[in-house]
């Protein structure tokens, strides 16, 4: 890596807020461990009920590169949006409010920019629940020992990549953007799947991009996330997505964008419950409409290949598969650390 880099560059760090009071202060201190030290770090408390917005305005005291933005609650992508408008820094990393990031997290990608000049610098992230959460820095203990290694990829190429999950790297967070690549994109407000919605467009738009072969962003597996929430119907935007990315890609012959839309929408599948009839039946739909893409592609994902398969034991069925399968990736998960 780079020796005595200098932190001439500004970078603005965009934390979105919502009555995150558990998590909110072991987030930020990981920000401001950070050892690239020239860093705006934007605090968007998007109405939160709880103290959050006082723990902000805490952090503000204390450390002059902080600033907080209160508004009224609109939403994940609102929040980043205002965060972004009101930053001044050449280049944008966001950071979710109940995750944690090495506290080298900035300065390798930022090293790896002034490598490579790619418009985006990404990493995967570790997966962690709070039990484990105390086993983080020992883990970026063990990696950071070893040399930082990347691959620069086009634009078609990681996002082939990304939807087949070769690299995990569809988060909104986990990168490093120049600032110019938010210049005509926007988080779509009032949607789910703001991440999967936009990142493509990031890859499309970028001169090239490059992946570094630490996992130094930790993500935090809640039980009361949005993904792991009761259902509500906002999660039909599964549809609206995956209808997005195949229509982005129509002209270009990509299996891959299948595979994506696929995985999309048997996440939520199984969140359904069965009263919900309609609701039931629209996302089944899809999920016949995608599976044979994914069956008859090698190269996706094995486990989403078996998926494929399974759901043509039909939809009662394919629900029990799908919540087996993420029992499974738990325990994984939970054992990842």
């Amino acid at each position: 890596m780079l020796k005595g880099i200098k932190n001439e560059e500004l970078i603005s760090i965009i934390v979105p807020i919502y009555n995150v009071k558990d998590y909110l202060r072991n987030c930020v201190n990981s920000i401001l461990k950070q050892t690239y030290e020239n860093i705006e770090v934007i605090l968007v408390d998007d109405g939160s009920t709880d103290s959050s917005g006082s723990i902000c305005d805490n952090f503000a005291l204390i450390d002059s590169r902080v600033s907080v933005i209160h508004k009224q609650n609109g939403g994940l992508s609102d929040a980043r949006n205002a965060g972004i408008k009101n930053s001044k820094g050449g280049f944008i990393a966001l950071v979710d409010s109940d995750d944690i990031v090495c506290d080298n997290f900035i300065q390798t990608l930022y090293e790896i920019y002034l490598i490579t000049k790619s418009d985006l610098v990404c990493c995967e992230l570790i997966c962690f629940y709070d039990e484990n959460e105390n086993k983080l820095q020992p883990y970026w203990n063990r990696i950071n020992q070893k040399e930082c290694g990347y691959k620069t990829y086009t634009p078609m190429e990681i996002t082939e990549k990304s939807f087949y999950q070769h690299v995990s790297i569809t988060g909104a967070p986990q990168k490093l953007y120049r600032k110019s690549l938010f210049d005509h994109i926007e988080f779509p407000v009032g949607r789910y799947f703001e991440d999967l919605a936009t990142t493509y467009l990031f890859f499309q738009k970028a001169n090239s991009i490059s992946v570094i072969d630490k996992k130094l962003y930790a993500y935090r597996m809640r039980t009361d996330s949005i993904m792991n929430q009761t259902f509500n119907i906002n999660k039909l935007d599964c549809v609206w997505v995956a209808e997005n990315m195949i229509s982005y890609f129509a002209g270009y012959s990509m299996n891959s964008v299948y595979c994506a839309a696929f995985r999309v929408n048997r996440l939520v599948y199984d969140q359904i419950p069965r009263s919900y009839k309609s609701e039931r039946n629209i996302v089944w739909k899809e999920i016949r409409k995608y599976r044979r893409f994914v069956l008859n592609d090698i190269k996706a994902k094995k486990y989403e290949r078996l998926l494929a398969v399974l759901s043509y034991t039909g939809k009662n069925l394919f629900a029990f598969w799908i919540s087996l399968f993420r029992m499974f990736r738990k325990i994984i998960y939970k054992s990842s650390l």
